[in-house]
């Protein structure tokens, strides 16, 4: 167990904070010299996803268009349930893209769950919670070419052959319909 001084009690008794439990001697000498060389505070880095998206929210979100807001409380809700309940701290790139590689969705969903974890990693970084960023770059993919499509091919035949059957006047009336509404 790794633990540290974080002030006095009234009756002079130290109080410490655990910084973490490790097997092996060195593995806590090397927490406890990391802790040194770059102190950060202790109750943030035991922060799980869910409660950084908690913070972030009341923070950031707010400032963000309502559509904005939309898409990352979508994101979150819908494509980062198995994230909910890691510590942050532990979360590394692969984590993030495989909840972005797991998405069904499309490209434009994909980007939207990428600037989510963005949004998110900056604001972790700029508070200590972690000590780098893991989301700079993760890959949603190609966007995928759109099909051109010839607007009412099959609607057309069906009239065609509709109109095959029909009397000349029946034709004729279509035809004018047809012309008139294309003004």
């Amino acid at each position: 167990m790794v633990r540290i001084t974080d002030g006095w009690s009234e009756d002079k008794k130290q109080i410490y904070k655990t910084i973490g439990y490790y097997e092996k001697r060195q593995d806590a000498i090397a927490a406890l010299a990391d802790y040194n060389k770059q102190p950060y505070n202790i109750d943030l880095a035991k922060c799980t996803f869910e409660e950084v998206f908690k913070m972030w929210s009341k923070d950031e979100l707010s400032k963000m268009k309502p559509q904005v807001q939309a898409l990352h409380r979508s994101a979150y809700n819908q494509h980062c349930k198995k994230l909910y309940g890691r510590v942050y701290r532990s979360l590394r790139k692969h984590d993030f893209q495989q909840a972005i590689d797991e998405c069904p969705r499309g490209y434009s969903v994909k980007c939207s769950i990428r600037n989510l974890f963005s949004h998110l990693d900056a604001y972790a970084y700029d508070r200590d919670i972690v000590m780098k960023q893991y989301t700079l770059n993760l890959d949603v993919g190609e966007q995928e070419d759109k099909k051109e499509k010839i607007p009412f091919t099959n609607e057309v035949k069906g009239i065609f052959s509709f109109l095959s059957s029909c009397s000349p006047t029946s034709r004729f009336s279509v035809y004018c319909f047809i012309t008139m509404s294309r003004s």
